[in-house]
């Protein structure tokens, strides 16, 4: 049985938080998992383990303002996707490298984590910077919020709840995900930038000058995405949005049915609770 383990992470603007760790002795893989919006590092803890058994090691990070991390968003402590893509994520992938020099590393994002991975492995690209040069990506459940991706009418709930998200942060200081059933207590920023995708289906992130956009259309790597059947929030046409910023990547698409999870649906979060499909799969694709 693998033993969980945890390593203290302090960011460059001094916010704590923990890099959970499942390591295993042998295999030379090693996942490093970005959660969605609002979700816990805890809650990966059976794809982890489930992993683990196709003797994969894993890392999860935690983001800003969640679970483990010592910050919380409110009128006086706001952030946004710049410090999630340039300071959290460099932070959780050179912890990583650190702690298993010699292993591979793959970043795995879900959701929101998925859009974060590749803005960040796009910029530390685009930079030269040689920790930065992860050659895989695997993206579940992930996409682009550029609300075209969805056909009507859902297409217009998703203009109305993301621009309404931004004006209630903006009102409160914070999102109150928990009251609206949508991701936790999120910050402004992240709320704001996430409404500006949502309008105009660009990166554009708040208090950073760098272009995202030309950066991700010039990323090389191998990209796995995977989506589900029954996802309302990551519908393949919105994924497919996110893949043709990345036109260089070497894309696998799959599409997992709620007969593979052995589950009554195969939706946005069901398949975290049962990994062991998805696990399979990211293990045929890591390993071939």
């Amino acid at each position: 049985m693998v033993k969980q383990q945890t390593l203290q992470l302090s960011s460059l603007d001094d916010v704590q938080s923990e890099l959970r760790l499942f390591p295993v002795d042998d295999g030379t893989e090693l996942l490093l998992i970005l959660p969605a919006l609002g979700v816990s590092a805890r809650k990966y803890d059976q794809l982890a383990v489930a992993l683990n058994q196709h003797q994969i090691s894993v890392a999860t990070m935690e983001l800003r303002g969640i679970g483990s991390s010592s910050e919380r968003a409110g009128r006086k402590t706001d952030f946004g996707y710049a410090e999630l893509v340039e300071i959290d994520c460099p932070a959780a992938i050179n912890a990583a490298q650190t702690q298993f020099p010699n292993k591979n590393l793959t970043v795995f994002g879900h959701s929101l984590g998925g859009q974060l991975g590749a803005l960040s492995l796009a910029q530390s690209s685009q930079r030269g910077d040689p920790k930065g040069k992860i050659p895989k990506l695997i993206l579940s459940a992930s996409c682009s919020i550029y609300y075209r991706g969805w056909a009507f009418p859902a297409n217009l709930s998703i203009l109305f709840f993301t621009q309404f998200g931004m004006l209630i942060a903006k009102l409160l200081g914070y999102f109150p995900g928990k009251q609206l059933k949508f991701g936790g207590r999120e910050a402004r920023t992240v709320i704001a930038d996430w409404a500006r995708t949502a309008r105009s289906g660009k990166y554009r992130l708040t208090g950073s000058d760098f272009d995202f956009e030309t950066a991700l259309s010039q990323l090389e790597l191998e990209l796995l995405a995977i989506n589900y059947a029954d996802d309302a929030f990551a519908p393949q046409k919105a994924t497919d949005n996110l893949l043709d910023k990345m036109p260089k990547t070497s894309v696998r698409r799959t599409n997992v049915t709620a007969a593979q999870l052995g589950a009554k649906r195969a939706d946005h979060f069901s398949w975290m609770k049962h990994p062991a499909p998805v696990a399979q799969i990211i293990s045929e694709w890591l390993l071939g």
